[in-house]
Parts: structure tokens; sequence; C-alpha cells
């Protein structure tokens, strides 16, 4: 395995919230769309990723497991247009 680049930012998806992309505002990413925006960060920004597995989360009192993917941005690749 090659040496992580330097990063520049980092994204954390997880199953349980959608958001906006924050390198570019123009795709949703996480909870029902969780491959969908992993896929767009990888392909579409070069985004690579540093952490993969599960975090517990606490929704209405009662502890809930969700997938993350931590993705880091290389510096190299500067920030994506909109």
């Amino acid at each position: 395995m090659g040496a992580t680049p330097e990063i520049d930012r980092i994204v954390h998806v997880g199953t349980t919230l959608t958001k906006l992309c924050p390198l570019c505002s123009r795709q949703r990413i996480g909870g029902d769309r969780f491959e969908e925006g992993v896929n767009h960060l990888l392909t579409d920004h070069g985004c690579v990723i540093l952490h993969a597995g599960q975090e517990t989360v606490t929704e209405a009192n009662k502890p809930r497991q969700a997938t993350i993917v931590v993705v880091g941005l290389p510096r190299d690749r500067g920030r994506v247009s909109s």
C-alpha cells in the first residue's frame, strides 16, 4: 500500500445524516445517499479513504449503529470549482 498523501481537507460521511458535499455543494452525500456520496467524493474530487467503519450515535435516547467513511482531499487536488 502506498503512502498517504498530504491531506488538505477531511470529510466525514455517515449513514445517519444527508448533507450537501462540502467541496462543491452540488451533490447530496450521506444518509440514504451514502454509497452515491462516497463515490462522488472519490470519483469527482479525487478524495482518498482514510477510514471506514462504524460509529454509535444516539437518537431518541437509543443507541444506533451507523456506517461511516472518512475521506481526505489530497493537497495537490486543491478545491474543485462549482
